[in-house]
């Protein structure tokens, strides 16, 4: 299963969110193997660490990127009930 983010470039941290959510910076991440955290730098952001061990920091809070990765879930479970 993917969700998606979007990065935040070091340079543009300070940024609003709108500003930030543009295509250049919209990612398609596999929610397999991630471990994520709230960021220290902003209530805002949340920080993304891939099974490969490279980090992202990305537009939404910690409890807006979990609770989007449960809905996920829920929605794949269903989704696969109806195929039964």
């Amino acid at each position: 299963m993917f969700i998606e983010v979007y990065t935040i470039p070091i340079h543009d941290w300070n940024l609003p969110t709108e500003k930030l959510k543009v295509p250049k910076n919209r990612r398609l991440i596999s929610v397999e193997g991630i471990n994520i955290k709230y960021s220290t730098k902003s209530p805002n952001r949340a920080e993304i660490r891939l099974k490969d061990g490279k980090e992202l920091t990305v537009v939404g809070s910690y409890d807006d990127i979990v609770e989007r990765i449960i809905n996920l879930g829920e929605t794949s479970h269903i989704m696969k009930r109806l195929d039964d």
